[in-house]
């Protein structure tokens, strides 16, 4: 859940990477269009019903993971984040993984030279099945 997200000029410029145990995803990527954003809660839900719009502006509420691809010449790029970013968006890539441990969240603003920040932090909330 991306929280209190603040001051964003261009929200399509904004890139989200979630990373744990060598699993990577492109949670959010090129979504929102030319619109700017400011102070919105975002839960990113793989069970959630829409995803999130690649042209309209970004509201509060609850999306599946979305990465809109913008093709081979214009790619994702995470420096110092990995090695190779994995374009898919889907969380259930973490299924099966251990919770417990480091979650790193990489944000990168793909267009200079403008910017923005998360202003109240973020979180991972785990919903998991619990055996019977």
């Amino acid at each position: 859940m991306l929280r209190d997200y603040t001051r964003e000029q261009y929200s399509d410029d904004v890139d989200v990477l979630l990373v744990h145990r060598g699993t990577n995803r492109t949670i959010m990527s090129d979504v929102g269009g030319v619109y700017g954003f400011e102070d919105i809660t975002i839960k990113l839900d793989g069970e959630a019903p829409n995803f999130l719009s690649a042209c309209d502006q970004l509201t509060s509420g609850r999306f599946k993971p979305t990465n809109i691809d913008e093709g081979p010449d214009y790619p994702d790029y995470f420096y110092d984040a990995v090695s190779s970013p994995n374009s898919a968006s889907r969380l259930a890539g973490f299924d099966g993984l251990r919770a417990n441990g480091g979650w790193q969240l990489f944000v990168r603003d793909d267009i200079a030279p403008d910017s923005g920040d998360i202003g109240a932090g973020w979180t991972v909330q785990i919903k998991a099945a619990v055996p019977q």
